[in-house]
């Protein structure tokens, strides 16, 4: 059998909590509600808290990036599922502390559920048509609900990027992880340093990479045109 699957210890999550949260999110969810359960978490304001380091992070999580765990906190942080806070004895001392919104958690757990109790699976035979079944009271349909329906919602912006200054939605963010697999992270951070130090603004920061991406390509392809015709110059 292989190592992989024996020697190591184990990645333990719900299924139906990274289907809410998020996949990273849920797996430092359960490492974080492990640690607060042990012996050296503190009890601090009501509430048990752990402190770490995004390095201290990373010997937990030898497969993220410094990177994707500060990514994954601060995606935890937005749906306020962890509480973050400082209480270092020493002022200059960054160090977080982390702690599990238990209360937001069990709201994710009912909404969860609730979702759940709308699926009826359909039997060849018929079966359970009978069962209880959950209803929606449709509303009448008017020129202004018809209007609405055509609007989609807008996603919410989250901050990506070293300087946590470019904004982006979970559709954007999935759209860059299909075109740039292996660089989308420092195709981020490249927009967020040079906001930061030119102060620009850009009314789509997803269309801005994009755009900085076909520049590189159209450079990219003058420069190997400009090599391959001076090697002509060289023979003719």
């Amino acid at each position: 059998m292989s190592k992989l699957l024996i020697d190591d210890y184990p990645v333990q999550v719900l299924p139906k909590l990274a289907k809410e949260v998020g996949l990273n999110e849920a797996i430092l969810l359960q490492q974080l509600h492990y640690w607060l359960n042990n012996k050296s978490a503190k009890f601090i304001d009501g509430k048990k808290w752990i402190y770490n380091t995004y390095e201290d992070w990373q010997t937990q999580f030898p497969f993220w990036s410094v990177r994707t765990i500060r990514r994954t906190i601060r995606s935890c942080e937005d749906q306020n599922v962890i509480e973050t806070a400082n209480y270092n004895k020493a002022g200059f001392d960054k160090t977080k502390w982390y702690t599990v919104n238990y209360k937001q958690i069990e709201l994710v757990a009912r909404r969860y559920g609730q979702n759940g109790q709308t699926e009826c699976p359909k039997w060849p035979d018929g079966s359970g048509q009978n069962d209880q079944t959950n209803t929606i009271d449709y509303p009448k349909t008017t020129s202004e609900t018809t209007k609405e329906s055509k609007t989609p919602a807008k996603q919410p912006k989250k901050k990506y990027g070293e300087m946590d200054n470019v904004l982006l939605n979970d559709s954007e963010m999935e759209k860059l992880k299909d075109k740039f697999p292996n660089d989308y992270e420092e195709r981020i951070d490249k927009l967020s340093l040079y906001i930061a130090q030119k102060g620009k603004k850009y009314k789509s920061h997803y269309a801005t990479i994009l755009s900085w991406a076909r520049r590189d390509d159209k450079q990219g392809q003058t420069s190997k045109n400009g090599s391959q015709n001076e090697m002509l110059d060289k023979y003719f």
